[in-house]
């Protein structure tokens, strides 16, 4: 409940008491701080905002098979415009069954989401870090700055997306170049920096800095025991 207003956004999963909601199992108000969500105002686009519990039809979700909510005023929440980009408007609107902006899951695991956000760098290469080099719109290497195209905001404990600059890092297959593409729920966009510093995706390949055409990319192989696959994680100043 980041809004201007207090309204909903979508963000970084945190864990912190802005994003803490309770949800029903089946029908029922979603509450936030002892209030509960409803969308405001007219027209297409309604945004969702807490308001004290009366009841009202608009206040009672139901989670459906697909993954959408849904209102007994027959509204679903979604994130306008599919948009990655942290702070996108959440509202109620018109039901699409099968519309990914408008599917919705619950947290699998019960662990507690740690949210981070800094940088890596090469063990290989001290001083150097993964960076988005937006001239040639793929990943490599530069000397660490701690600037926004270094800089990622990951889940530090468990398998999730690594966001930068309103996207998501993406590996794309064995050999592939990583990039920075709109955030999705496949596997090549699901991420780990395990405890031995090597940089998961979901298929269970690693990341690995190799010295191409005068400069260093960074392409998705498979996990052995080389310096290049190796980092350290650098906390944002």
């Amino acid at each position: 409940m980041t809004g201007p207003d207090g309204q909903a956004e979508s963000r970084e999963c945190n864990g912190g008491p802005l994003q803490d909601l309770v949800v029903p199992v089946t029908t029922g108000p979603i509450r936030h701080a002892g209030q509960c969500l409803v969308p405001h105002g007219g027209g297409a686009y309604p945004e969702l905002f807490p308001t004290d519990c009366d009841g009202s039809v608009g206040q009672d979700w139901t989670f459906g098979a697909r993954g959408e909510i849904r209102n007994v005023a027959g509204q679903c929440l979604a994130v306008l415009g599919l948009s990655s980009r942290t702070g996108e408007r959440i509202y109620a609107g018109d039901c699409s069954a099968g519309v990914g902006a408008q599917s919705w899951h619950r947290p699998r695991s019960p662990r507690p989401y740690r949210n981070v956000a800094g940088s890596l760098e090469a063990t290989k290469r001290p001083g150097w870090c993964v960076t988005w080099i937006e001239a040639g719109s793929f990943i490599g290497l530069a000397p660490c700055e701690d600037t926004a195209a270094q800089r990622f905001s990951f889940n530090r404990g468990d398998f999730g997306h690594w966001r930068s600059k309103g996207g998501c890092l993406s590996g794309f297959g064995h050999g592939a170049t990583l990039n920075i593409r709109a955030c999705e729920t496949g596997r090549s966009e699901l991420w780990l920096l395990r405890s031995d510093g090597r940089l998961v995706d979901g298929f269970g390949q690693c990341a690995e800095a190799t010295e191409e055409g005068g400069g260093i990319l960074i392409r998705m192989e498979s996990c052995r025991k080389v310096g290049w696959q190796v980092w350290s994680f650098r906390n944002s100043r």
